[in-house]
């Protein structure tokens, strides 16, 4: 996140010479990139000394000294106790400043000298002056309670960065999803495959187009209840500090999703749509894919609205299922469109699985010829009679489903909004 202060403790313990020398350079250029760093190490070598532009030497508590890396040789010098030639400064500052065993009351006299001859002489009282004009600066400067804070792009692009580093980090995750359209597809051109246009093809049809929108409805929607509810402590922590908004970081969250939204329902009409043997023409086949779209967009905006609002993984799972029935129940397979008692029309008219359904209905069945045996009395002769059975009417308009599929999966995201947006709050 490019912060502008470091406090790093002890970056070279373990490590040997070479490899503490590489950490220390390392330091010294993000120094120079104009950031202030300030880093404990204990008994660095020569060469690792040379590299510190400021050393602060502390000893029971005490400090002992204060400024620069040259400088301290010549305080030292000054006390009595100058280093010797081709000798670790470092070494010599800690062999001077050690409590020996047997002798604890003279090294803390000694360490007590040292302490109060740095406090009387001129480099201390430079350093007073310093602070004092800083506290002086401040107490004049004129209160702002506006909070400092990059731009909306930034913090959006690091959030973005941050979610492609993790794709990158766990190539299990694609492959779940991956595998996940796989076996879907499969196992509806399989139990669906080459489907006639026969008598059989309202009870088909139907069923293998609802099972489409069922599985990108539920495969979708738990994944997300599943994923960000652990990452929830983190985003609650860095919006505290200031770091971005919950605005970015949902922003970027659904710009992330957006390969998926559109890669893994065209995984899943490519392999099933002619396997099933559905309607042999571009535009139906676009219109299906569009349909799986929507459908796969709806599903994401509930599932991070029910991972945002309960917060927890385990809860998470509990309430999808509860939640998600009443839509399911009310996508126009198990019910009559025409026949929703008055109390359950607002869940009707909220289904993505009505929207979904309904235009993958239309899409495929609209002036269907079924075939009919001769010298047969078949309750069928097109698909627009399947329609009729379904209490699907407006057979010419599939698009104002698709509209009503992206409607719902948008104020699904902004109820996460909100939900997220109080949780980082509170």
């Amino acid at each position: 996140m490019d912060p502008p202060l470091l406090f790093i403790d002890e970056p070279t313990s373990g490590l040997d010479s070479f490899m503490a020398e590489s950490i220390v350079k390392l330091i010294g250029k993000l120094a120079k990139a104009k950031r202030t760093v300030l880093c404990t190490i204990h008994q660095p070598n020569s060469e690792v000394y040379t590299l510190f532009d400021r050393v602060c030497l502390v000893a029971e508590g005490n400090i002992v000294y204060l400024g620069t890396t040259a400088d301290a040789l010549k305080h030292f010098d000054k006390i009595g106790l100058p280093c010797p030639r081709n000798y670790n400064p470092a070494d010599h500052f800690i062999f001077s400043l050690a409590i020996r065993p047997g002798m604890e009351e003279s090294c803390r006299n000694k360490v007590k000298d040292i302490s109060t001859y740095y406090k009387e002489s001129e480099d201390y009282k430079k350093i007073e002056m310093q602070i004092d004009e800083i506290i002086n600066q401040k107490e004049n400067k004129p209160k702002s309670y506006t909070k400092s804070q990059a731009s909306l792009w930034d913090q959006m692009f690091q959030n973005l960065k941050r979610s492609f580093l993790n794709t990158v980090r766990n190539p299990g995750y694609t492959r779940m999803r991956i595998f996940q359209s796989l076996v879907f597809a499969l196992l509806a051109g399989l139990a669906f495959f080459d489907t006639e246009n026969n008598q059989e093809v309202a009870q088909n049809k139907s069923g293998v187009l609802f099972f489409l929108v069922v599985s990108l409805s539920f495969g979708n929607m738990f994944i997300h209840t599943q994923s960000i509810p652990q990452e929830l402590p983190v985003i609650v922590r860095e919006y505290q500090n200031g770091m971005y908004g919950a605005t970015p970081y949902l922003l970027s969250r659904v710009i992330t999703e957006i390969p998926w939204i559109l890669a893994m329902p065209l995984l899943l009409v490519v392999i099933s749509y002619f396997m099933i043997g559905l309607r042999l023409d571009f535009l139906a086949f676009l219109v299906t894919y569009a349909a799986c779209i929507g459908v796969t967009w709806s599903a994401t905006g509930l599932g991070m609205f029910i991972a945002t609002w309960t917060g927890d993984v385990q809860i998470a799972g509990a309430v999808a299922a509860p939640i998600i029935m009443p839509f399911f129940l009310f996508g126009g397979l198990y019910q009559n469109d025409r026949s929703t008692p008055v109390y359950f029309l607002p869940v009707k008219w909220v289904s993505w699985f009505k929207y979904g359904f309904n235009m993958l209905m239309i899409n495929e069945l609209k002036d269907l010829e079924i075939s009919c045996p001769v010298n047969t009395t078949c309750p069928f002769t097109n698909g627009t009679q399947i329609l009729h059975q379904f209490g699907i009417d407006d057979f010419d308009l599939w698009w104002p489903n698709f509209v009503a599929l992206w409607l719902i999966g948008t104020a699904f995201i902004i109820l996460s909004w909100s939900c997220l947006m109080c949780r980082v709050r509170r």
